[in-house]
């Protein structure tokens, strides 16, 4: 072959490895923006179903579901029944009353009906056989952290923003407000009810306290922890 011609460069071997002239980058970019962008909605990832909290109890025939909250908008409550392996899903939301759960932290099983609480803070109920929840009040705090059984018919949970700790009345729907439980925190992460001693043990965050209350005179004791245990 011939040579180049003068008015002519030959490809560097730069350009013939696909390697980008840093000059031609800064010409690109002087253009006049002549496409316009696309924006494509692809919707919630369905790869990503992350299980926050998970419960067993029985319906009226005496069958044993497990009962799963998915994170989702709203979230997902998947009833599966542990023998037939046969599954429903029910979202976590009540049309009528316009209230929905993005996030459930708190799962209980009271008299044969799950409830259920979380982001934000509000009760559910569920009643296995049931096709849809039913929003019964709205709770303390921002997002409801964790729910455990206490006395009958009482449910107690601590909830973020304010480290409230409380009570739930199955029967009457009523609410009792304890309060800051560990002043200067925000979070009511873990709670644990002591019948015999009708105590409520909650554990705080983001520094990490146990809180010991008397239910019957609200009394508190600090139970000291190991230092690396109360950093976290």
């Amino acid at each position: 072959g011939g040579s180049a011609s003068s008015g002519e460069k030959e490809p560097s071997s730069n350009s013939l490895k696909g390697a980008v002239n840093i000059k031609d980058v800064k010409k690109a970019q002087q253009l006049p923006n002549q496409i316009e962008p696309i924006v494509e909605e692809l919707g919630t990832k369905i790869h990503s179903a992350p299980v926050s909290r998970s419960v067993f109890g029985y319906d009226k025939e005496g069958n044993l579901l497990a009962f799963s909250a998915i994170t989702g908008d709203p979230v997902q409550l998947m009833i599966t029944d542990v023998v037939t392996e046969e599954m429903i899903q029910v979202p976590v939301e009540d049309t009528n009353a316009g209230k929905k759960a993005t996030l459930i932290r708190g799962m209980a099983i009271d008299n044969g009906v799950l409830y259920l609480a979380g982001t934000p803070s509000a009760m559910f109920s569920y009643t296995p056989g049931d096709t849809a929840v039913k929003y019964l009040v709205d709770l303390p705090g921002a997002q409801t952290f964790d729910m455990d059984n206490g006395p009958d018919g009482i449910l107690i949970a601590g909830s973020y923003n304010k480290c409230e700790g409380f009570e739930f009345n199955t029967k009457t729907l009523e609410v009792k407000n304890y309060g800051t439980i560990k002043p200067g925190q925000q979070y009511l992460y873990n709670l644990a009810y002591d019948k015999k001693r009708d105590t409520i043990y909650w554990g705080t965050g983001s520094t990490g306290y146990i809180i010991a209350m008397d239910r019957k005179t609200g009394n508190k004791t600090e139970i000291p922890l190991h230092p690396k245990v109360s950093e976290t």
